[in-house]
């Protein structure tokens, strides 16, 4: 599975044009209330499912909710007004079929108001010399640039059948068949015929997009489910609030002890790190899986039920098991898993994120208020537990109506790099106060 090398969100909430903002393995999102974490999030979402080509996209899927066209599209105030449209895609680097360099590929699918929601308007495939665009109206049209020689050829009469878009992305290898197949047909159908000339680049472009498969964002929401004393076995299905991680848990629990042993083993480990818990376990109700149980938490020597400890364990609990159980290269959106954790824990999540990074190659993009997170992290770095250009922060800051996005990279000690002056002002003023300066 691949990450994509950067997002591109441009009109989008109260971002005027930010991108490409690039990914790194450990990213985190900082920045005073309302000034576009969450939006940047949902923008990553949206964009990766957009290069996914799964069907129509849903700008109000748990855990964003981003409204309407109006809500969405970015006002610029006076006589800017609302955007007449939005932009997000993402860059991806693939290897070129007869060269062992990489070179990038960039998907962007623009979307405009019908009615009072967001549709496809029309979505762009190109690397620097060549781009396929299909175009939403009336009919799906087709065009061809190719840069290097300065050439533009607008294949109209090869529309894509509208049954194919659906309202959502196109998944681009439909283009790569119509491609393939438009020199059998040649002499039956007219319109392939202009296809058919410009297979061979057609060819070259799509089928790149196929050397990769983009992962699945895994996002979870800032306020996640409350524990219960009971839990009936039901859908394990992924769920931003992590209500499905009991039920995760006690799957492995019945059907695959190895698979148990290495979730406590990460858990109980985060658990005495933090100085939360001890040990996590599950005690059936039942002789069968379908049965009732409950989740257990040893603390100080006593186990009780999970609904009879601080919050914070049934909050930091769904971090820890998908975490635990992701393959390798997943992309996490966490907003503030730091909520209900006292600062030693909200620290050890550093240290946690970091040892995922390092043994799994998992990718986090945090939006946290946390500065015990963020110190822990450079602390990681600094002992060199993980490397300092695998790290950024992103600081977000919004004096008027537009956010700005400013890169903060670490030196190998840990240090803050290239930070801007209004980075951290607030609590500059609150010691010169406290100071009495």
């Amino acid at each position: 599975m691949a990450i994509p090398n950067s997002i591109l969100v441009e009109n989008f909430r109260s971002f005027a044009q930010p991108g490409p903002i690039r990914l790194k393995p450990v990213t985190l999102l900082v920045g005073e209330n309302s000034s576009g974490k969450s939006s940047f999030l949902a923008g990553i979402k949206l964009a990766i499912q957009a290069a996914q080509g799964r069907g129509e996209l849903d700008f109000n899927e748990p855990p964003f909710a981003l409204g309407a066209y109006d809500q969405i599209a970015h006002f610029g105030g006076g006589f800017k007004g609302r955007a007449k449209s939005f932009r997000l895609g993402v860059e991806v680097g693939v290897e070129r079929s007869t060269k062992s360099d990489a070179e990038t590929l960039r998907m962007s699918y623009e979307f405009k108001r019908q009615g009072a929601q967001a549709a496809l308007a029309g979505q762009t495939l190109s690397t620097n010399s060549l781009s396929l665009e299909i175009v939403s109206g009336s009919k799906l049209e087709l065009r061809l640039r190719d840069s290097s020689n300065s050439t533009e050829i607008d294949l109209t009469e090869t529309s894509v059948p509208s049954f194919i878009a659906r309202g959502g992305p196109i998944d681009w290898s439909y283009i790569l068949y119509r491609a393939r197949i438009a020199d059998r047909e040649r002499e039956q159908n007219k319109q392939n015929a202009v296809l058919a000339r410009y297979a061979e680049q057609i060819d070259l472009l799509v089928s790149r997009t196929r050397r990769f498969s983009l992962t699945t964002p895994i996002a979870l929401s800032p306020i996640r489910s409350r524990p219960l004393r009971t839990y009936q076995p039901t859908s394990t299905s992924q769920e931003p609030d992590g209500s499905h991680v009991p039920l995760t848990l006690a799957r492995s629990f019945f059907e695959d002890k190895g698979r148990w042993a290495e979730l406590k083993r990460v858990i109980d480990a985060f658990g005495s790190a933090s100085g939360m818990f001890d040990a996590i376990d599950l005690k059936p109700l039942g002789k069968d899986e379908g049965d009732p149980f409950q989740l257990r938490v040893k603390v100080g020597g006593a186990t009780v039920n999970i609904v009879d400890v601080g919050y914070g364990v049934s909050q930091v609990l769904p971090i820890l098991v998908e975490a635990a159980l992701s393959s390798r290269s997943r992309l996490f959106l966490l907003q503030q898993p730091e909520v209900h954790l006292h600062p030693r824990a909200q620290a050890e999540l550093g240290t946690f994120i970091a040892a995922m990074v390092r043994r799994s190659r998992l990718n986090f993009f945090v939006e946290t208020h946390s500065d015990y997170l963020i110190n822990r992290l450079m602390f990681e770095i600094r002992e060199k537990r993980i490397a300092a250009e695998s790290c950024e922060i992103l600081f977000f800051h919004k004096p008027g109506r537009d956010s700005k996005i400013y890169r903060i990279s670490f030196d190998e000690n840990g240090n803050l790099l290239n930070f801007p002056d209004c980075y951290r002002a607030f609590f500059l003023a609150e010691e010169r106060r406290f100071l009495g300066i």
